[in-house]
């Protein structure tokens, strides 16, 4: 709670300080990592469901189940790895706020110019973005295990079919519905939704990764605005001392025929 009041009160200071184009970003920022808090939970309750379905409609085990399996913990494991990444930003972000936030309070609206560069969370994203690429990769194998899986059903499904068909010497039917139409809509399906979303989520990274770097290039500039004002100070200081040094000396000049004629 008290980080997103820091957040939301260094918005505040970035907006009424001439600095709303980094607010917008920063704002956006915040806005992905929401959305993608809830995709991260939906993702993981469909890898739930998707399991289920899985022991529903093939519960024998077999070597393609097993595999597929595997390719379910996989795309988990990538999860969780982009979810401490992810949650390793916001707390970046919310000390970086307190920090700026009492930073102005005691240095004023200067030290806006130095916050941009002391946000330091382009490694973490980039770490959460490659974590969620590969759970896209992962998930594309699970879909791809998940067809040898339906595959296997219905050649097991046909086999038993024949059989049972021969033994009764009735005619053969042309295709059977069962086991492997539920694995299809049961199983395949959520997980090409699940694919969908995770590809999303990657967008979504590559998106916070691009408004990082533009507010970089934002506190880049600051300090190059900085850098061309403080040769200026300096020469309005030499200028000054000039002009000091010109009327001592004039006053000198006056002082000395003064001097003379006593």
């Amino acid at each position: 709670m008290e980080q997103a009041q820091n957040v939301q009160e260094l918005l505040k200071l970035l907006e009424e300080n001439g600095r709303k184009g980094q607010a917008s970003d920063l704002s956006a920022l915040l806005f992905y990592m929401d959305g993608m808090q809830r995709q991260y939970d939906a993702v993981l309750r469909e890898l739930q469901e998707v399991r289920k379905q899985l022991d529903q409609t093939v519960p024998r085990p077999s070597p393609a189940k097993a595999v597929f399996q595997n390719a379910l913990s996989a795309i988990e494991q990538r999860m969780d790895a982009a979810r401490e990444q992810l949650e390793a930003v916001r707390d970046a972000i919310g000390a970086w706020a307190k920090d700026t936030v009492e930073n102005v309070q005691l240095m004023g609206v200067s030290a806006l110019d130095k916050a941009m560069s002391a946000l330091h969370i382009k490694p973490a994203l980039e770490a959460a973005q490659n974590s969620l690429q590969k759970g896209v990769s992962d998930t594309r194998a699970a879909i791809e295990r998940g067809e040898a899986v339906g595959a296997e059903l219905r050649t097991a499904k046909r086999h038993i079919r024949n059989a049972i068909y021969t033994l009764l010497g009735k005619r053969i039917p042309s295709h059977l519905s069962g086991d492997a139409g539920r694995f299809q809509s049961a199983v395949l399906a959520p997980l090409r939704g699940i694919h969908k979303t995770l590809s999303g989520m990657n967008n979504n990274a590559l998106g916070m990764i691009g408004l990082v770097e533009r507010l970089e290039q934002s506190a880049e500039r600051g300090r190059e605005r900085l850098a061309e004002k403080k040769p200026s100070i300096r020469a309005e200081m030499k200028s000054l001392q000039s002009e000091i040094a010109e009327r001592d000396a004039a006053k000198q000049k006056e002082k000395q025929p003064q001097e003379a004629a006593l």
